[in-house]
């Protein structure tokens, strides 16, 4: 039996080519899927979570590590995860698998959004050469990476993007958790963009669209012939 997920995703890939193939008959061209990017940077703040919003999706980013919840840090690099002993400099801030005395790891960011997305690319910062990354979309392992090292001759990098490339039922959901795989690897991160997924009604107003369309050439067809 398919899945409610299985389904969907039938429906969303049967109106997209209905309405893409009524519309490119008819000379119109659908829009392109909404690019929704979260900057995560900003001045330097110590807060249990930091709330961001673009184009009326809200991001919700919270922090942990094995213990439980922990404050995050947010800088002009983007957002950590502050150590059990609370300092606010170094590798501490970040996502890492350990405080400066060794314990309290991994730590993990979670980002939680309001609706479902599709994440594409994230940008990582402070990051050194082999550092890596795990993401959780769901609470399922979806990624595991290394993260683009800095170029030669440089220590760390401050801007390192990774594309999420991957069938569709792995990269959507609503929560989306980075962690990390060893004690030393660290990293913030600086901004995460996403695609908007539609809704179910969104959906079937799609096929509605589609469906009229296709009336529309249908007719356009018999007058013509």
């Amino acid at each position: 039996m398919q899945t409610i997920d299985k389904v969907l995703g039938t429906l969303v890939g049967s109106a997209t080519v209905l309405t893409v193939s009524a519309m490119t008959s008819m000379g119109v061209q659908p829009a392109q899927a909404a690019s929704l990017t979260f900057d995560l940077t900003g001045s330097n703040a110590n807060a249990p979570s930091f709330m961001f919003t673009v184009d009326d999706v809200t991001l919700t980013a919270t922090g942990s590590n094995e213990y439980g919840a922990r404050d995050l840090r947010r800088t002009q690099y983007g957002l950590g995860v502050r150590s059990a002993d609370g300092e606010d400099s170094g590798p501490h801030n970040q996502i890492d698998g350990r405080g400066s005395n060794g314990l309290f790891g991994p730590e993990a960011l979670l980002l939680e959004l309001d609706r479902k997305v599709k994440i594409i690319s994230a940008v990582f910062s402070r990051v050194n050469r082999n550092d890596n990354f795990h993401l959780l979309i769901d609470g399922n392992h979806a990624f595991a990476g290394d993260i683009p090292g800095p170029p030669m001759g440089s220590s760390v990098s401050d801007h390192e993007e990774f594309i999420f490339t991957a069938p569709v039922n792995s990269t959507v959901g609503t929560k989306f958790t980075f962690t990390v795989p060893q004690m030393n690897d660290d990293y913030a991160l600086k901004s995460v963009t996403f695609e908007a997924v539609p809704e179910p009604a969104t959906l079937l107003g799609m096929l509605a669209i589609a469906a009229t369309a296709g009336v529309a050439v249908q007719r356009k067809e018999q007058k013509s012939a």
